[in-house]
């Protein structure tokens, strides 16, 4: 058997993420508009109410290996009113993850302040301009115990009592992390609007070794959103959507869009069905199902995988669940008239 060193066993861990940069064990939600704090720190106080509670979950490749579970929760709010038009305000929130891949639960826990600025463009509250700041806290963390190496064969079956002839070190480290981001969001009508951010995380490059060689660095990851709703018909809206990511010499594009079906508009009782389907470039179909009702948002969507990782996978990617909860006063049907922005 040939030999393989604790380097090479990271990186057939890291290979099976499905795309993701090597060192790298980012927020990889397939409904990324349904995690704001994640997607954009400018996101962070920018919706209609007044709290936001957001809680996602992905569970993926449990039919190769152990499950890769990813758990977030959120919280954003803004923190001055708005009293007048054009009066800018400051939004916050805070944000949790963890998240746990492969059998030697290789995981990152992570928590996060996020502060944005919240510019009005204009004196009819439909354009907005927000930059926002993300800094937080995280700790990675691996069980060599779980893991296996070739001088633990014996030459006739595995030994785990042989010393394994590895140079081990820390198996946890915490790092300092820092993000920012720019949205942009027009709104023409009350279903008529366009939107489009920018955010770049890891700015400051975190070292990321478990072996201690600080020259082992998580490389700045740099992502394009946007997203338009359009109103198609009386009860139906269009709401396309895309996502472009680069790390390093890795790259991600997600393309495709939701339908919204309408079955109540009052503002004090939305209800809609939503379903979908996005594309992962060369690598997955994403089928989409969700519901809005009143101030819940639901979604759960599945990834058929089609990569070159299909002939282990069968076409099979993972479940991802979301689940949106705002608390604030809804907006009269006449007022919602007069006042295009959703946020205010």
């Amino acid at each position: 058997m040939r030999q393989l060193s604790i380097h090479k066993t990271l990186l057939i861990l890291f290979f099976i993420l499905g795309g993701l940069p090597l060192l790298s064990q980012d927020i990889h939600f397939s409904q990324f508009n349904a995690s704001p704090m994640n997607l954009n720190p400018a996101l962070s106080g920018f919706f209609t109410g007044k709290h936001r509670f957001v809680l996602n979950n992905k569970s993926q490749w449990s039919s190769i290996t152990t499950p890769y579970q990813t758990f977030s929760a959120s919280y954003d709010t803004r923190l001055l009113k708005k009293k007048r038009r054009r009066k800018d305000m400051i939004g916050a929130g805070i944000t949790f993850y963890r998240d746990v891949a492969g059998d030697s639960d290789f995981g990152t826990m992570q928590a996060s302040l996020s502060v944005s600025y919240i510019k009005g463009l204009n004196n009819f509250n439909n354009h907005f301009l927000t930059l926002g700041v993300q800094a937080g806290g995280a700790q990675r963390n691996l069980n060599f115990n779980k893991l296996s190496f070739d001088n633990q064969f014996n030459g006739e079956q595995y030994d785990p009592e042989l010393y394994h002839g590895e140079n081990l070190s820390a198996e946890n480290f915490s790092y300092f992390d820092l993000s920012f981001g720019v949205h942009w969001f027009y709104q023409i009508k009350s279903r008529l609007n366009f939107s489009v951010g920018i955010a770049a995380f890891h700015l400051n490059k975190p070292s990321q070794s478990h072996l201690d060689n600080h020259d082992i660095t998580l490389n700045p990851r740099y992502l394009i959103h946007g997203k338009a709703q359009l109103d198609v018909s009386g009860k139906i809206d269009l709401v396309p959507g895309f996502q472009l990511m680069r790390q390093g010499e890795y790259s991600e594009y997600l393309l495709g869009s939701m339908i919204n079906f309408i079955t109540n508009d009052d503002p004090n009782f939305y209800t809609s069905i939503n379903f979908g389907l996005y594309m992962r470039y060369n690598d997955a179909a994403i089928a989409v199902l969700g519901m809005d009702y009143k101030r819940f948002n639901f979604g759960i969507s599945y990834d058929i995988n089609f990569s070159d990782l299909q002939n282990a996978s069968d076409l099979r990617g993972g479940f991802e669940f979301s689940l949106i909860y705002i608390l604030g006063e809804r907006s009269s049907r006449k007022v919602v008239r007069k006042m295009y922005c959703p946020i205010f």
